[in-house]
């Protein structure tokens, strides 16, 4: 009985493993097929028109993450449902249960993560994965070509869409807005570079200086 009681959660790791990387993976795909494609719709219009507009460059981190309210998690939970469809077929009632409940807390680390490296002063600043992770996903920002995952950048090196981070670490202003209205009216507050490595023979006064995104 403990063999047996040891080998289900064996099963059971492996199937919450596997449905992790399978959203990880649908979240790079649909990332840089849809949301960096005009086939992609309103998923690529929402993305690029206010998330890569309000996130570029060097200006990727606000106070308060900036969303438009017109969000794109229903393109997400589309894949998700076939998934789960699909599975219902072949899996045991144990084993979907592991798989929709990994799924949904993929969903929601991908979701939530995505959002925190976009937020100065995050409390995810203090673990050195998140700094890395977030170096990568800033660079995704800057060039808009590479760097699609947003947990697992593996995916990116079998895409052939990784970028490293530079020699240095990357420059980022950081503007400080806080939204006052529908109508996304901002004010201005102070930037700080808290978070952000300086690039190489960047004039501090410049990092300082204050920016409206």
């Amino acid at each position: 009985m403990p063999e047996a009681g040891v080998d289900s959660l064996l099963v059971y790791g492996f199937t919450a493993m596997i449905a992790h990387f399978l959203m990880s993976l649908g979240q790079t795909l649909f990332h840089r097929y849809l949301g960096h494609s005009r086939f992609g719709g309103r998923f690529f219009k929402n993305h690029i028109q206010f998330h890569h507009t309000h996130y570029s460059g060097d200006h990727v981190v606000s106070t308060d993450y900036l969303d438009n309210g017109d969000n794109n998690t229903l393109f997400f939970l589309m894949p998700i449902a076939v998934i789960v469809s699909l599975s219902y077929l072949f899996l045991r009632l144990d084993l979907l249960v592991v798989q929709l409940a990994a799924m949904s807390l993929s969903f929601c680390g991908h979701y939530y993560i995505d959002n925190q490296y976009h937020v100065a002063g995050s409390w995810l600043g203090r673990f050195s994965w998140f700094r890395q992770k977030q170096q990568l996903h800033f660079i995704h920002h800057r060039h808009g070509n590479c760097n699609f995952a947003v947990i697992d950048f593996f995916w990116d090196r079998l895409l052939g869409t990784y970028r490293r981070v530079e020699s240095g670490g990357m420059h980022c202003d950081i503007c400080c807005v806080t939204a006052t209205s529908p109508n996304r009216n901002v004010t201005l507050r102070r930037r700080t570079n808290s978070g952000c490595r300086s690039a190489p023979n960047r004039d501090p006064g410049e990092i300082s200086r204050t920016t409206l995104i």
